[in-house]
C-alpha cells in the first residue's frame, strides 16, 4: 500500500504541474485506545488499540479543473485503512471510502460517475446527513452506524446528481446499476444485481438545517433455498432530522423508519433471520435520536441518547425475533491546533429482546466503552 500511495502522491504532484489544475492531497490519521465491559460475565474485557475512534482514517486525492462558463471537471479517490494494522478496509478497496469522477456546474449542478455514499450516508462528497449527528458516523458504539440502517454506506457502479443550493435548498438524486458488500461487477440481467436508489433534500436557514432522505435496495434474485429464483422485497429507509445552531449549544434531532432490512442492517443478526412462516418477509424497525453539542472555545461535548425499536418478527408460528437497542453516548473534545485534537468517549449500549445480554452473538449490543484518542488531519 505504501508503494502505490507514494506513486500516487508523484503523479498528483506531476499533474498539477502539467495542467495547472487544482489538485491536493489530504488525509485524516485517527487512533484510540478503547477499554470494552461486556455485560455477559462470561465476556470478559478488552483493551486494545482501535482505528477511526473520532473520524476514519483515510487518505485521499481530489482535484478539479475549469473548464469555463461555469463549468468544472472534477475527481476524489479516497483510501479507508486501519491505523492499528495498516490495512485496507471496505473489503480490501483501494479507493473503498469514494471513487468518483463528474462535471459540476454552477448553474446546473452536479453529476458524477462511480463509488458514491448516498445522502443518508454520513460520509462523503453527495452526503446531506453528517451533522444531523453529534458523533457522525465515528465515536465506537455512539455512533450512527449502531442504529441507523444507512449509516457510512456505499455505493458502487452509481450515478449521481444534486441541484444548485437554491434560496436554502438542495436536491439529489443517486441510482447504483449494482451494490453489495464485496466488489462486484454489473451482472447481465437487470434482476441479478443489487440496484439502489437514493434521494435526498436538505433546507438551510440561518442556524436551522433539516433534510429528508429515501433509500431504496431492490436485492439481487437468490440462487438457492426457498426463495430461489425470486429476491426479497425492496429494503426501503426514511430519514429524517434537523439540528438548530444557536451558538451556545447545537440540538439535534433525527428519525428513521426502516423497512424489510435484507441487505444492510445496524443489527447484524437481522440479516440472517429467516422466517418459515413467510420466507420473503424481512424485519422493520423504527429509530430514534436526540443529540447535543456544546462548543466553547478549544472544547466540544458532544451527547446523544439512540432508540431503535425493532418490530416483532415471526420466524415461526409460534415464535418471534425483535431487535430492541438503547444507546447512551458523551465525548469530549479538545483541539491542541487547527489540524489536532484529543478526545475521550463513554458509551454504553443495551440491547432488548432477541439481542438481550445472556449469549455471546449478543456481546456486540450489550457492552460499554471508554476511549482515550487522538486525531490529526492533513
Amino acid at each position: 500500500m505504501n508503494k502505490v500511495v507514494a506513486f500516487l502522491g508523484c503523479a498528483v504532484i506531476a499533474g498539477s504541474a502539467a495542467a495547472q489544475s487544482s489538485v491536493s492531497l489530504y488525509g485524516i490519521a485517527d487512533a484510540s485506545m478503547n477499554y470494552t465491559d461486556y455485560k455477559r460475565a462470561a465476556a470478559g474485557h478488552l483493551l486494545a488499540v482501535d482505528s477511526g475512534g473520532g473520524q476514519s482514517a483515510r487518505i485521499g486525492f481530489r482535484g478539479s479543473e475549469n473548464i469555463g462558463d461555469g463549468l468544472s471537471a472534477f475527481y476524489q479517490l479516497e483510501v479507508g485503512f486501519g491505523m492499528d494494522t495498516g490495512a485496507l478496509l471496505y473489503n480490501g478497496r483501494l479507493f473503498g471510502r469514494q471513487a468518483m469522477v463528474g462535471l459540476d456546474s454552477k448553474t446546473l449542478g452536479a453529476i458524477a460517475l462511480g463509488r458514491i455514499s448516498p445522502f443518508s450516508a454520513g460520509a462523503g462528497v453527495y452526503d446531506m446527513w453528517r451533522t444531523i449527528d453529534p458523533f457522525k458516523t465515528a465515536f465506537g458504539i455512539a455512533g450512527s452506524n449502531n442504529t441507523f440502517s444507512a449509516g457510512a454506506i456505499r455505493l458502487d457502479n452509481a450515478v449521481a446528481y444534486k441541484t444548485p443550493v437554491l434560496g436554502g435548498i438542495q436536491a439529489g438524486v443517486m441510482y447504483s446499476f449494482q451494490s453489495a458488500l464485496a466488489p462486484t461487477a454489473e451482472i447481465p440481467g437487470s434482476r441479478n444485481n443489487t440496484r439502489t436508489v437514493s434521494t435526498g433534500l436538505s433546507y438551510t436557514a440561518g442556524p436551522v438545517y433539516a433534510v429528508i432522505t429515501v433509500d431504496m435496495i431492490k436485492p439481487a434474485v437468490l440462487s438457492t433455498g426457498p426463495l430461489a429464483g425470486r429476491a426479497y422485497p425492496t429494503q426501503k429507509t426514511l430519514q429524517v432530522g434537523a439540528t438548530y445552531d444557536a451558538g451556545v449549544v447545537k440540538l439535534h434531532a433525527a428519525y428513521a423508519k426502516q423497512k424489510d432490512h435484507s441487505v444492510y442492517s445496524p443489527i447484524a443478526e437481522e440479516l440472517g433471520v429467516v422466517s418459515t412462516v413467510d420466507p420473503a418477509a424481512r424485519p422493520d424497525a423504527d429509530t430514534y435520536l436526540l443529540g447535543v453539542t456544546i462548543p466553547i472555545r478549544q472544547h466540544s461535548f458532544l451527547a446523544s441518547y439512540r432508540l431503535r425499536d425493532g418490530k416483532p418478527f415471526r420466524t415461526t408460528a409460534t415464535s418471534t425475533f425483535e431487535a430492541d437497542r438503547r444507546v447512551l453516548g458523551f465525548a469530549y473534545l479538545y483541539s491542541l491546533s487547527k489540524r489536532t485534537r484529543l478526545y475521550t468517549e463513554l458509551a454504553e449500549s443495551s440491547g432488548r429482546k432477541s439481542i438481550a445480554e445472556g449469549i455471546a452473538a449478543t456481546d456486540t449490543y450489550n457492552r460499554r466503552e471508554f476511549r482515550l484518542g487522538i486525531n490529526h488531519t492533513f
